[in-house]
């Protein structure tokens, strides 16, 4: 009698530690075939959930849970190998904007009245949008945010307080 011993894969990840913030991830991972010379089936899972392909792009900071299953197809249990991967924020260059502590109520700043630098690269951020013009909508003490955008892409986020006051 001839009997074969089947190996299980074992997979081995390829994950940045650190990465930013919207940035794509691309994954990797091995081997491709077993010792048994099996060819191996991949799934990427982060933080639980299966990916289409060996790429994500995380839109949260934190840290996410990066898993390869592979299977050899001969019904051993599969074998997993993980790996953490750390979503770190992009900085923003230090800047002051120059606005008024008071504006009235519907009044406006624009990104180009607060002489910051690189302006081009900055956005009011309101209500998950990003415009290049804000406007007082409720009286009282409030803040706006800048969204510093870095190759075209949301990355760091500041904000600023300010009084709306009712006009007189």
């Amino acid at each position: 009698k001839t009997f074969f011993s089947n190996s299980s894969p074992q997979p081995e990840i390829e994950a940045p530690g650190r990465i930013y913030l919207n940035r794509q991830i691309q994954l990797s991972g091995g081997p491709q075939v077993d010792r048994d010379g099996d060819q191996l089936t991949s799934i990427w899972k982060v933080n639980g959930q299966a990916l289409e392909g060996s790429s994500f792009t995380p839109t949260e900071l934190g840290r996410y849970r990066v898993t390869l299953v592979q299977d050899d197809g001969r019904g051993i249990s599969n074998s997993i190998d993980s790996a953490v991967v750390d979503i770190i924020p992009i900085g923003h260059p230090d800047m002051t904007p120059d606005y008024p502590s008071r504006i009235s109520l519907g009044g406006t700043l624009s990104i180009s009245e607060l002489g910051i630098p690189q302006p081009n690269n900055w956005k009011f951020a309101i209500a998950g949008e990003y415009v290049t013009t804000w406007e007082a909508q409720s009286p009282g003490e409030t803040e706006f945010k800048l969204m510093w955008f870095y190759e075209n892409l949301p990355t760091s986020q500041v904000s600023f307080p300010i009084t709306v006051s009712e006009p007189l």
